[in-house]
Formats: structure tokens, C-alpha cells, sequence
């Protein structure tokens, strides 16, 4: 109890500051640690309808929107699962959680979600969510000092993956891809934080304080 109440401290109190490699690290650990406890709470027989699968991911110029893409899939998927549980499941908060730091990993990157409903539906138990998550946060690991601009896309770019997941978001015209090349040359990782953003960073600090007396309360300090 008391190393998940450190975890999420970590996990937010990094968080504030951006899309740092240490909160992806710490989301790694809260899933290592999590592997026992799904097995625990959920049957074996138990599966959750996701969308998220690794053919989702690509290489090359496209590697960094297919990557953010995936995430923001991967985040709705965990929010399917929380909306199908009840809400006394020892595992709500978790993915709580996790849903929202996915979903903070995308911010101000991803114009929109992506439409999971033009994907084709998976069905695995929470555990194997648990793995995707964690191999997915391990590549976002390996390419992260790539991520460095935003991925707008025009309307509809990147939510009409084929429904088999074998083909990757489709690419536009050579004009258009120009267009596209040139907004992300001039528009890299936020520069200024919109009232929005300051917002939303003035909330996590807030939910990081409350965090940290809850961990102190664990803790018996």
C-alpha cells in the first residue's frame, strides 16, 4: 500500500511539469506492480472489449503520430473498462489513473481522440491491457527524444485505420503532406501554456498535494 501511495506521488508530482520521461518510467513501475493484483481482482474468464493493438505502430515519418494515436486509443480502452466496472472494484482508482495519464501524454499533441469505433474490437482479459500498456510505454521510451511536435492532422487523419489493424493512418497528397511537414516544423512541443493549460496544471498540482497527504496518512507519518 504504502509503495503505491509513493508511486502515484511520483507519478504526479512528474507529471507537472510536462510529457517527462520519468512519468512514463513511473507508469511502468505502478504496471509492474499491478500484474499480481489484476489476477487477483479479475477472473480468467473475464475479458475487456479494447481496440488498441500493436499493428497500430509504425516506423519512419509517421512513426511519432502512430505512436501518439495508439495512446489515445490505449487511454479510451481503459476508460471502457473503468465505465464497466463497479465502483467499489478494488481496481477503479488504478485505472483511474492510468486513463488519465495516458490521456496526458497526448495533450496538446492530438487534436481529437481518435474514432475507436472505425478500429477493429479486441477482446482480452485486463491482464493482457496491462502488457500492451506496459510494451507501449516501453517504445514510447525508446523514440521519446523524437517527440517533439504536434500532431494535428487534417479532419479525419488518422481515425480511419482499417478495421483489421494492418494498415497503418492513411497519408494524404504530396501537397498536403508539405503542408503538414511545414506546421510541424513551425510548431514544436507547446511553447507558451494556454489558459487551458495553466489551468490544468495548477489542478495537478493541487491533486499531487492531496496525493501527498494521502501518502503521508498511509505511511502512519
Amino acid at each position: 500500500m504504502t509503495l503505491r501511495a509513493l508511486l502515484f506521488l511520483s507519478i504526479l508530482l512528474s507529471g507537472v511539469g510536462g510529457h517527462s520521461p520519468s512519468l512514463v518510467s513511473n507508469l511502468l513501475k505502478v504496471l509492474e506492480h499491478e500484474v499480481t493484483g489484476f489476477r487477483a481482482v479479475f477472473p480468467k474468464n473475464y475479458n475487456t472489449t479494447h481496440y488498441y493493438n500493436e499493428t497500430l505502430l509504425c516506423s519512419g515519418e509517421e512513426e511519432e503520430c502512430c505512436l501518439l494515436r495508439a495512446v489515445s486509443v490505449l487511454s479510451q480502452d481503459w476508460y471502457s473498462l473503468l465505465s464497466n466496472l463497479w465502483p467499489g472494484n478494488m481496481k477503479t482508482n488504478i485505472i483511474k489513473e492510468l486513463h488519465w495519464q495516458l490521456s496526458r501524454l497526448t495533450e496538446e499533441r492530438v487534436n481529437t481522440p481518435v474514432d475507436v469505433s472505425r478500429l477493429r474490437p479486441l477482446s482480452s482479459p485486463p491482464e493482457q491491457l496491462l502488457s500492451l500498456t506496459s510494451s507501449l510505454l516501453k517504445h514510447w521510451l525508446t523514440i521519446h527524444s523524437t517527440l517533439t511536435h504536434s500532431c494535428e492532422g487534417r479532419e479525419g487523419e488518422g481515425t480511419e485505420w482499417e478495421g483489421e489493424g494492418e494498415v497503418g493512418p492513411e497519408r494524404g497528397t504530396e501537397e498536403e503532406g508539405a503542408r503538414e511537414s511545414e506546421r510541424k516544423r513551425r510548431k514544436g512541443f507547446p511553447v507558451t501554456e494556454s489558459p487551458a493549460g495553466q489551468a490544468a496544471v495548477l489542478q495537478v498540482t493541487q491533486m499531487a498535494v492531496i496525493c501527498l497527504a494521502t501518502a503521508v496518512h498511509w505511511m502512519g507519518l
